[in-house]
């Protein structure tokens, strides 16, 4: 089947021009000035902008967690991702306790066979490394799942000790593959929790509460230092706040290989947004939403010293009763709000919920250098393609990432602190 594009204003990481485009089977076989080829159906973008679509490095579809299970499998969320204008996803397989790496990967290889409607790949959550694991992180990084995220937090579910940690970064660097690190001080949020509870302090504000700034500062210190014991990049993601940025930004500057995501929610939402009711559990997420001083991915972005692909999803279906959450509240800590909110759980809001924000300044930055649009997570992650999709949304060429750029983000910063003063 051939689609034919006529006159798209087209925007990729490195061109911004005026063309049309034949797309052939699935990939875009030409590109040109008033193409004159006959094709199966035609679309006239008069002028409209035509760029390629977006990776999402950080999704969790069909996810057993803490008794429940997010709200969206394959097929629901990567149909979501396609109308939002994201056609690729990185999904996070899961090895559990006591199962080899390679097991994971295929479980989740069966959730997604038959559903996904977009191009998909893999990061693996692992929860166990030893040595004789190695060969088969080696095999997988050879199929071409290049990442593998390690918990510092969550004890007796997903928790490894630095000793993993280390084996894995370690095992890792010598087949060019890459650890993301969820970076929190698990062990001493655990010792926080169990005071809270004691107190009765269980509505979800003290869900951000019993997650201190401090320790997530002190988790991405020891994921960095690890990593360079151990000689190779980390990946942290979803950070959360300045005094973990801060972590990040020092290491950069000692020429150290550390990276960083962030989320739509840390710049959007804050700590106010839990109240003090129980509808704040719509809002509780890991790490939990910061006070507007410790939010501090919005300075991290404007420096450009925050290199990353903004998003993760895990959307969790809420119940919406006091009962419901009572007794969840620390044992179900990455709890999303119900269908389609708040913004950080919604694959399908995201370029929606960010062009809101940048719309009067997009023209402005489309004719400054076209920063939105770049490789970050393919170059980062170095991906191949582990998964195609099936049945729509399947024209497309390769898919890049949009990312808030330097200039994106000072205005952002701008614009919320001249919000901020006309509150104050």
């Amino acid at each position: 089947m051939k689609t034919l594009i006529k006159n798209a204003h087209i925007v990729t990481a490195v061109d911004d021009y005026h063309a049309d485009i034949l797309i052939e089977d699935e990939q875009v076989s030409m590109i040109g000035k008033s193409l004159e080829v006959e094709a199966d159906r035609v679309i006239d973008a008069g002028g409209k902008l035509v760029i390629p679509g977006g990776i999402d490095p950080h999704t969790h579809m069909d996810l057993p967690f803490g008794g429940t299970s997010s709200s969206d499998d394959f097929f629901t969320g990567t149909r979501a991702a396609a109308h939002g204008g994201t056609t690729t996803i990185i999904d996070f397989a899961v090895q559990n306790k006591g199962e080899s790496m390679l097991k994971g990967v295929d479980t989740w290889h069966q959730k997604a066979q038959g559903k996904a409607v977009i191009d998909y790949g893999f990061h693996l959550i692992t929860t166990e490394f030893e040595d004789k694991n190695k060969s088969e992180m080696f095999k997988l990084i050879d199929e071409g799942i290049t990442s593998f995220k390690l918990f510092m937090a969550y004890p007796g579910v997903f928790l490894a000790d630095d000793a993993t940690i280390y084996r894995a970064m370690s095992a890792a660097g010598e087949r060019g593959g890459l650890v993301c690190m969820h970076a929190e001080n698990g062990i001493v949020i655990n010792e926080i929790i169990k005071k809270f509870k004691e107190q009765g302090r269980l509505a979800p504000k003290y869900h951000a509460l019993t997650r201190p700034t401090l320790a997530e500062a002190e988790g991405v210190h020891r994921a960095i230092a690890l990593a360079e014991m151990a000689e190779t990049p980390v990946y942290i993601v979803h950070l959360s706040c300045s005094d973990a940025l801060n972590q990040v930004r020092q290491a950069r500057d000692r020429g150290i290989p550390a990276f960083a995501e962030t989320c739509p929610q840390y710049l959007f939402l804050s700590i106010d947004d839990y109240g003090e009711g129980w509808d704040g559990a719509k809002y509780v997420m890991t790490p939990p939403l910061r006070t507007s001083q410790s939010r501090g991915p919005l300075e991290g972005i404007e420096n450009g010293r925050l290199a990353g692909d903004l998003d993760r999803s895990l959307p969790i279906l809420y119940e919406g009763a006091e009962g419901a959450w009572k007794g969840r509240l620390f044992a179900d800590p990455e709890r999303r709000a119900g269908r389609r909110i708040p913004d950080g759980a919604d694959l399908q809001r995201r370029r929606h919920r960010k062009q809101d924000l940048f719309e009067p300044f997009c023209r402005a930055d489309l004719d400054g250098g076209r920063e939105d649009v770049r490789n970050v997570p393919e170059k980062r992650h170095d991906r191949r393609r582990v998964g195609r999709g099936h049945r729509h949304f399947r024209h497309r060429e390769r898919a890049y990432a949009v990312n808030r750029n330097t200039a994106y983000a000072r205005r952002l910063l701008h614009l919320r602190r001249q919000k901020d003063q006309g509150q104050s």
